[in-house]
């Protein structure tokens, strides 16, 4: 587990890494699911008309944060928060 303010983490993320940090930071359970994550998208293709992909650019980002040890793949969809 993490233990840094979530300010610090955010403060080191930039572009879509930091979008999808911040929609799973707003998901209030700490084990979440791919589904939670694409509940931003309309909100999201409001914010970038022009992106087609945003879906696919989610599970991207959320493998990058995976990557980065901020959250866990449970399978089946299912992520954990891995920071306090």
């Amino acid at each position: 587990m993490i233990t840094l303010p979530e300010g610090i983490i955010s403060s080191t993320l930039k572009g879509w890494k930091l979008i999808v940090f911040n929609c799973i930071q707003s998901i209030p359970k700490d084990v979440f699911t791919l589904n939670d994550v694409n509940a931003f998208v309309p909100q999201l293709q409001k914010d970038y008309p022009n992106n087609n992909t945003i879906p696919a650019k989610i599970r991207q980002q959320l493998q990058l944060l995976r990557d980065l040890g901020l959250i866990e793949f449970l399978g089946n969809g299912n992520y954990k928060k891995l920071w306090q």
